[in-house]
Order: C-alpha cells, then sequence, then structure tokens
C-alpha cells in the first residue's frame, strides 16, 4: 500500500485485469508453497512504530508533510493522517543482541524526529491513541496528501455503499458517533513486529502468535481515552475494526469475518490457506494493476493481502538473493509509552511467541479452540491485564495471574532457547515487563491515573510527553 499512486479513479476493467493478475499470482505462490522455495529462510525481526506530531498545549498538529520534508530519511514515512508518521527500522537478525541493536536504532531516529519535530515548532510523541484528539479534528482536510488515501477512502466508502461508519464502544464510559469517512482509523497508533522464519516452522510461529496476542495486547495496553471518553484499556482494537468494517464473510460457526479481523482460525498445513481466503473472502479494494510487472514479484496479490487487516497477517518478500520470504506481522501492541517500553514490548512478543511456539511441538491440542482464544483477546483489549482469561486446560482467572513466576521463567528460557543476549533478557523482560505486570502498572493504567489528578486532556498530553522525554519505562513513571 506504500508505492506511488498516479491513478485517479478505478475502471471495471481495472477490477477484471486486477482479479485476473491476482488469481494468477496466487497459483504461482501456492507452488512455490508446495516446492518449500521458502524452506531455507533465516530469522529475522523489524518494526514499524507510528508516532503523533503535536504542538505546546497538546493538540494535534497536522503537518507530517513540513515535518517529513524537514526529516528527510526513506524509513519515516507519512500515515493516514496528517497528525501522524511512521517508522520503519532495518532488518535484523532475530538472535543475539538483537534487542539492543533494535534499541539504539530507535534511539537515534527518535532523536532526530525530535530535533525535526522542534524545529517547526511541534513535538513528537509515541501514544496508542491521543487523548486531546477530537472528532472534528478527523476531516477529509487531515489526510495525509498522497493519492492513495483518497482512493482508499472512496473505495472503503464504496463496498460500504456509502453508508456512514458507525463507532459504538462501551468500556469504561460509551463513545456513540457516526462518520462519513475512514479518517477515524488515524484515531489509533500502534507498533507492528514483524519476524520472518522458516517456512518448516512458519504455521506453528504464526499460531504461536495468535495465541500470544492475549498477552501482548494487555501488557503493552496505551490506549485508553479515545475522542473524549475512557473506553478500553487498549481502544485501538475496536477503533480501527469498526472504522473499517468492510463486507468479509462468515465463517463455519457462523461468526463475521470483516476486513479488520482476529483470523478465522490456525493455520493446519500451510499459510497458503491465508491467502486463499483473501481471493475469496475479500472483495479487490484496490486494483492498481501494473501489467509490466514480472508475476514473480507478486505484486497484485501483496496489494491485495495489504488491504486486508488481520491482527496477525502474514506477508511476503523477497530476499537479496532473490527468494520469496514470508514473516509475520504482529499487529496488536500500542506505540510507547517510552523507546525502552517500545523494545520491551518487542522482546515480549518474542519470549511469548518462541514460548508458545515450543509448546506446540508437544501440545498440539493448544490449537483445539480458536474461538476461546478470540474471546481471550477481546476480553484482554477490553480489560486488560485483569481480564478473565481461559487456558487451554480450561483453567479460569484474570490474565495478569497467569504471568507468575514460572511464566516468566518460561518466557526467558524460550528466548535463551533461541540465543538472545542474556542481558537484554535482563533488561527488558526482568526490569520492564515483570514490573509492568505484575505492579500493573501499563501506560493504559497511567493515563487513567494522570487524568484522574489533572482532569484536563491537554495537561494529561503534556504531562504523558515530559515523562516519555526522561527515556525512563512507564513502570517507573
Amino acid at each position: 500500500m506504500g508505492q506511488f499512486v498516479r491513478t485517479k479513479e478505478f475502471s471495471d476493467d481495472a477490477f477484471e485485469q486486477f482479479n485476473f493478475r491476482l488469481r494468477k499470482e496466487s497459483a504461482l505462490l501456492a507452488q512455490w508453497f508446495e516446492a518449500g522455495r521458502f524452506s531455507d529462510q533465516t530469522r529475522k525481526l523489524g518494526l514499524e512504530v507510528e508516532g503523533w506530531l503535536i504542538d505546546a498545549e497538546g493538540h494535534a498538529a497536522a503537518a507530517n508533510e513540513q515535518f517529513l520534508r524537514v526529516v528527510d530519511d526513506p524509513l519515516i514515512v507519512p500515515e493516514l493522517s496528517r497528525y501522524n508518521f511512521e517508522i520503519n527500522t532495518l532488518p535484523l537478525d532475530a538472535n543475539g543482541s538483537a534487542l539492543s541493536i533494535l534499541a539504539r536504532q530507535l534511539e537515534a531516529t527518535w532523536q532526530k524526529i525530535s530535533k525535526a519535530a522542534n524545529s517547526i515548532g511541534l513535538r513528537s510523541l509515541m501514544i496508542g491513541s491521543l487523548p486531546s484528539l477530537e472528532e472534528h479534528m478527523l476531516g477529509l482536510e487531515s489526510m495525509s496528501g498522497e493519492e492513495r488515501y483518497r482512493l482508499l477512502n472512496e473505495q472503503i466508502m464504496r463496498l460500504r455503499r456509502h453508508h456512514p461508519i458507525h463507532l459504538h464502544i462501551e468500556g469504561l464510559e460509551e463513545l456513540d458517533i457516526t462518520h462519513h469517512d475512514v479518517m477515524l482509523e488515524a484515531a489509533s497508533t500502534s507498533v507492528q513486529v514483524h519476524l520472518q522464519v522458516p517456512l518448516s516452522a512458519y504455521c506453528r510461529y504464526y499460531n504461536a502468535s495468535i495465541l500470544a496476542s492475549p498477552f501482548t495486547v494487555a501488557a503493552a495496553a496505551n490506549a485508553p481515552f479515545v475522542l473524549g471518553r475512557c473506553l478500553w484499556e487498549e481502544t485501538r482494537i475496536p477503533v480501527f475494526e469498526r472504522s473499517l468494517a468492510l463486507p468479509g464473510f462468515q465463517d463455519c460457526s457462523g461468526y463475521l469475518i470483516q476486513r479488520v479481523n482476529f483470523g478465522s482460525g490456525f493455520l493446519r498445513q500451510s499459510p497458503m490457506s491465508c491467502f486463499l481466503e483473501n481471493l475469496d473472502g475479500y472483495p479487490i479494494l484496490m486494483p492498481l494493476v501494473e501489467a509490466e510487472r514480472d508475476m514473480k514479484e507478486l505484486y497484485h496479490l501483496k496489494l491485495h493481502n495489504g488491504t486486508i487487516w488481520r491482527w496477525n497477517r502474514p506477508i511476503l518478500g523477497m530476499s537479496s538473493q532473490g527468494e520469496p520470504t514470508i514473516r509475520i506481522e504482529h499487529r496488536v501492541m500500542s506505540a510507547g509509552p517510552s523507546i525502552a517500553d517500545t523494545v520491551a514490548n518487542v522482546a515480549f512478543f518474542l519470549a511469548v511467541v518462541n514460548y508458545f511456539a515450543n509448546r506446540l511441538e508437544d501440545e498440539p491440542e493448544l490449537l483445539a479452540n480458536f474461538d476461546r482464544t478470540r474471546h481471550n483477546f477481546y476480553q484482554a483489549a477490553r480489560y486488560g491485564l485483569e481480564a478473565p482469561y481461559v487456558d487451554a486446560q480450561g483453567r479460569e482467572g484474570k490474565l495478569g495471574n497467569f504471568m507468575n513466576s514460572d511464566f516468566f521463567a518460561n518466557i526467558k528460557s524460550a528466548l535463551r532457547d533461541r540465543d538472545y543476549d542474556e542481558e537484554d533478557i535482563r533488561s527488558y523482560i526482568d526490569e520492564v515487563m515483570r514490573p509492568r505486570i505484575t505492579q500493573r502498572k501499563t501506560g493504559a493504567a497511567y493515563q487513567r491515573q494522570l487524568f484522574a489528578e489533572c482532569k484536563s486532556y491537554h495537561e494529561l498530553v503534556n504531562r504523558y510527553h515530559a515523562k516519555q522525554q526522561s527515556g525512563h519505562p512507564v513502570c517507573h513513571w
């Protein structure tokens, strides 16, 4: 979805041509999976971090075009709204000192971002949702200027037959609004972890990412306030799902699978099942036909996959040797509260996903109940670490209580099994994640505490920003 777009509108012929190429590329991809073309993949780690631009008072600042000209970095790119930008990190080997290298990358990039924002009288902020944001700020005039965003909005509203988007969320308070474009999606900002594993292990790790999602969404919760209401611990989840609510399909149990979704089930034999589901379950959204592209680039297939937003999503790429690669994109965690927290969230995801991947080798029964896992995920997004949770053995309790001493011992062992540095494990798991979870001091909890003290969203944003600038993790705020 990130390529330059020249098209002004789509013809019926564009949809037909795109569909033809999408099906040809899907058939080729199925052949590659069958032949094991991905089998020699190395393990790689990458990250996307979304951020905000704010002014001196704590308002969102619609200035990403000017900001991006100043920062002048190909790894820092626009997002849907003019208030936002996205950082992309360079890929790393997923072992050894990857976490401390990632921390240094992010620190250097964030310093560059802060300097660029300050030079135009603004500030940069990492947070899951901006508490001071108001609905009137989310009109089309605040959409980033790239043509792809205008086309995306037009096509989404076309598929909705121009019915307005109804955003109704019940949490500690209630939000009930209607909106006439896709800009509600800009109210949420996330961290997206990319993990590449060998094809032989892909299904196991993809399923482990699904099993890990209730843990990661609760532990990284940092989005309690949206459009003037205190809602879920991680309100990004319902905001993103409902702001892009589009026709999808019903699974075998009658559950409606929409364009943004938790998935329809675990992978059993091949990741191809996701791409077949893409092919037959979702209408084409952006038929940007590139007739001169080599079919082996899978251009049309990748573009279509980029318009289907699973919380755990398969992503195709190409290695420097010209071989296809496939990775997992884990999309459930909020941005912020600090660089240290961001790296700790990545470490926690890697620890939990490796822990579940190891267990799945001996306990395939963990995959017996996808519906339970999905229910656990939404409960975790709503209630955070206090969410009710049911494990694979049917034991019930609060999610945070399942993250006990044995749990931390097991996930640290899983990182050691993958040869991550012991000092990084201590720094990010023992010194950041463990106190955050045991003390229930997530970014969401801190924001709610702060608002109870100041009663002003703008003061909340300014005080949060000052804490973020300190560099300390939220468990020490």
